[in-house]
């Protein structure tokens, strides 16, 4: 901005240290909460604070993270607050990257960002941990009381107080350098007040001689508010304050703005002591506006030699303003008759000539709308300026400046059709600027498409050239990802082509999140069926005993564990409740489950099993090599562009294979469309004849009871249709278990869904 100075000064609470201790201050009463904790790591680019050694003799370890990722990892992390939830869920989230790049190890070099972004991302959060359990151990609620020091000298509870907030300040808040240069030293100056405030607490004597942490923290508050700093002198920029500040010394110009009747004159404020105003045994009500005045005058005195300018708002807040009667005996000085109270400067702005010594300026709008010639354009906020010059000179008409890019372009424009040339010839309209984008789209019909360019938001042409763009058309799609698709094109374009995922902001939960309950109840399920085939435990006629709901409890109490450490239980109460209808749940699930295996003769057999390529990001658990992709033909219009959906070339369609649709003149082509996906589990019977493939679902089925009454709605659903279409396909000789198109069975809130055999010819 403009370099200024400010008469007043900055309160001490408001430069980045004085932020910096009141965050920190602020952070035992919050709790450590994720927003308290983010407002004081973002009052640096990089928080910098050196961590004390383990006390084994290793070297102290510095944190040297910036703010953004204090944001990213804590939100990641599923952080609300308290420091034990910043240990326990940082410390998850460290084992999930950990993880993640052990997995990328397999087929990723170590230098590539799949392995070092995850390393890094690690690292952060075990030193943010880190960082959270020192500032905490350090702001423990100290015991501020008299004490003897090692010499026997006395030392103050205040002092004890501000060598602790000092101490602090010195460990958590250096070293977070806005950046080098003059910045750099302005803030070295504001850190260096700071700690003289500290001292200076020390010094003091106040009544409480025994404060509580609470008193400490409120008393370095409120000093570091009523303390102002200024760190520029008088000649390094324009100065800035009230007419009651003003240095006595001689300016070029001097500009007092506000000259609103009731502001100048200020009201005399009320008397404590005597507010009865016929009671005033001092003369303070008469004596107040002979004082303000005097203080009016000499301020405008000390633009002797140079211009003074004075301001008066047309409205203030919506309400019109009159000018006040100091600025009035000025402008009638200039105008050299009396001037009515009231609209007069306005009356007088509108006059032709217009007063040489009177600017009216008005809004962009209106001063391109008024304006004439060279002088057309009149920027600013509204507000009709008296010129004056002491000594009786004459002020120099001056040209209205642009107070904005946007007045500057304004009265481009204007002065260009002033002149007789057409808008839609001027540089800001046929340029490179933001602005023509906006006038040839406004120009351009729905149908010329020849307008709508890159700076319009046309990315077809960059799908070729574009690696984002690129990548996304590569390789087969996943069920979900289709049906995103179906449903919400423009949903899916950003989260599966641009890849923009909407912004988490944790908060606390009653309980657990439907999407976490599911993920657990897949991955007690999953693990389960694979310890009774490795036992030999699981066939057609035996259904689970007490040993297998023994080993299920035990399993699911191991994925409970997990999801409680990440801290995404919710509510103990709520969970602990949660927890118990869970574990019945799955009980009930594995005890109906049992039953239909005896019903149907099938048994599991595949588990969470891949067809087409898998996620290099999901390590394969089982070892069983993945099922072939499941390709399909799409008939499509010739004129529609489904490059989103193809990773193969086009083929042609036979014209006696075309569907009747009605339309002779419309021409059509195939496309194959590739899917991948991962199918929960498959049963199948002991000669391999028959299959069910099976899809969890943890909640409500009312969403799937719609598919045979709504066509459409049944055209989005893809995924078991795709399950059943992979698994035929791999399983070759398998026809599957006929009991209807779709049967719908659920157990213990716990529903799966199979797909029966479908009719010949059809194409899922």
């Amino acid at each position: 901005g403009v370099p200024h100075v400010d008469l007043g000064g900055t309160p001490l609470s408001e430069t980045l240290p004085g932020r910096r201790l009141r965050a920190l201050l602020r952070l035992p009463a919050s709790d450590f909460s994720r927003a308290s904790v983010l407002a004081w790591a973002e009052t640096a680019p990089v928080v910098n604070v050196r961590l004390p050694g383990p006390g084994d003799g290793t070297s102290a370890e510095t944190v040297n993270v910036d703010g953004a990722s204090w944001d990213w990892i804590s939100r990641e992390a599923g952080i609300v607050r308290g420091a034990t939830q910043w240990s326990n869920r940082l410390e998850a989230y460290a084992d999930k990257c950990d993880a993640d790049a052990n997995a990328a190890r397999g087929w990723a070099e170590e230098s590539s960002p799949d392995v070092e972004v995850p390393v890094g991302r690690a690292k952060e959060a075990r030193l943010i941990a880190n960082t959270i359990k020192f500032l905490a151990e350090r702001l423990t609620r100290p015991d501020f009381r008299e004490k003897l020091d090692q010499s026997g000298q006395l030392v103050s509870a205040w002092a004890e107080a501000a060598a602790w907030a000092t101490d602090l300040l010195s460990a958590a808040a250096t070293g977070a350098s806005s950046g080098v240069g003059s910045g750099a030293e302005t803030e070295k100056a504001y850190l260096e007040r700071v700690r003289g405030v500290l001292v200076g607490l020390a010094a003091s004597n106040p009544f409480d001689l025994n404060p509580s942490t609470e008193t400490v923290v409120s008393v370095i508050e409120a000093t570091l508010e009523s303390t102002s700093v200024s760190t520029r002198r008088l000649g390094e920029g324009v100065v800035v304050g009230t007419i009651d500040r003003i240095p006595a010394v001689p300016f070029d110009h001097i500009t007092v703005v506000g000259m609103t009747e009731g502001a100048f004159p200020p009201p005399v404020g009320a008397d404590p002591f005597f507010p009865d105003p016929e009671n005033d045994p001092f003369g303070k009500r008469e004596a107040h506006p002979v004082a303000e005045r005097a203080t009016f005058l000499s301020a405008v005195a000390l633009a002797d030699g140079g211009t003074l300018t004075l301001c008066t708002p047309d409205s203030v807040e919506g309400r019109e303003a009159y000018p006040a009667r100091w600025l009035l005996e000025f402008a009638e000085a200039r105008h050299g008759s009396p001037l009515p109270y009231g609209r007069s400067l306005r009356d007088l702005s509108a006059a032709d000539p217009v007063p040489f010594w009177l600017d009216h300026r008005v809004s962009s709008r209106d001063g391109a709308r008024q304006a004439t010639g060279d002088l057309r354009l009149r920027a600013g906020a509204g507000a009709p300026i008296a010129h004056a010059t002491s000594g009786g000179g004459t002020a120099a008409v001056r040209r209205a400046v642009a107070l904005s890019v946007e007045d500057r372009r304004i009265g481009a424009m204007a002065r260009w059709v002033d002149t007789g040339r057409p808008a839609p010839e001027h540089p800001l309209v046929t340029g490179d600027l933001p602005v023509s984008a906006l006038w040839r789209r406004a120009k351009a019909s729905a149908t010329d498409m020849a307008s709508f360019t890159e700076y319009d938001g046309n990315v077809g042409f960059m799908r070729t050239a574009s690696w984002t763009l690129t990548r996304a058309l590569e390789g087969s799609l996943s069920a979900t990802r289709f049906e995103t698709w179906a449903t919400c094109p423009y949903r899916s374009f950003l989260k599966d082509v641009l890849r923009v995922t909407p912004t988490r902001i944790p908060a606390d939960t009653w309980g657990v999140d439907p999407m976490v309950r599911g993920t657990a109840v897949h991955a007690v399920l999953e693990a389960w069926y694979r310890e009774l085939r490795t036992r030999e435990r699981l066939h057609a006629d035996r259904p689970p005993d007490s040993s297998d709901l023994e080993l299920l409890n035990t399993i699911a109490s191991a994925v409970i564990a997990k999801l409680e450490g990440a801290g995404a239980a919710g509510y103990p109460v709520v969970w602990r409740a949660s927890r118990a209808v869970l574990l019945a749940e799955l009980r009930e699930f594995a005890i109906s489950d049992g039953a239909q295996r005896l019903e149907t003769g099938l048994v599991p057999m595949h588990f969470e099993q891949w067809f087409g390529k898998e996620p290099r990001r999901q390590p394969r658990v089982t070892g069983a090599e993945p099922w072939p992709e499941v390709t399909i033909a799409v008939d499509v219009p010739d004129d529609i562009d489904a490059d989103f959906l193809v990773n193969q070339a086009s083929t042609a369609v036979p014209d006696d294979a075309r569907p009747d649709t009605g339309q002779a003149d419309r021409v059509t082509k195939a496309v194959a469309v590739t899917f991948r996906g991962a199918i929960d589990r498959v049963d199948c019977s002991d000669d391999g004849r028959r299959a069910w493939v099976i899809d969890y679902k943890t909640g409500s089925p009312d969403r799937f009871k719609k598919l045979s009454l709504d066509p459409v709605l049944s055209g989005k659903a893809v995924q078991l249709a795709l399950y059943r279409y992979a698994a035929n396909q791999a399983l070759a000789r398998t026809s599957f278990l006929t009991k209807g198109t779709r049967s719908e069975r659920r157990h213990a809130n716990a529903t799966f869904r199979c797909c029966g055999e479908a009719p010949p010819n059809h194409r899922p």
